[in-house]
């Protein structure tokens, strides 16, 4: 049972890639509550070369959640085919 007091965090990695490494990125982190509430947090930008860690929490109340939803976009700066853009990694979703 989650608790008051307590957060759920979403932690990640994102690195730009590519010949043009400034490529943009949205990540939001949406918890839903039983009474129809939301709460988010988010974090956009632009990806740097040697990447950059991000946390995102939302605080718990005495709400009872009923959903998590994590959205994650990214796209590339670039203009032809490859494996280039915003790069993400190592996720961990969690409540502490």
């Amino acid at each position: 049972m989650l608790a008051a007091g307590e957060f759920i965090i979403f932690e990640f990695n994102v690195q730009g890639y590519g010949y043009y490494l400034n490529d943009p990125y949205d990540v939001i982190l949406e918890v839903k509550f039983e009474d129809g509430t939301s709460e988010t947090d988010s974090v956009e930008g632009a990806a740097i070369p040697d990447g950059e860690d991000f946390t995102l929490r939302i605080a718990l109340s005495e709400k009872s959640v009923s959903e998590v939803n994590v959205l994650i976009s990214g796209s590339d700066t670039e203009y032809w085919a490859g494996n280039y853009g915003a790069r993400f990694s190592d996720f961990h979703l969690y409540v502490d």
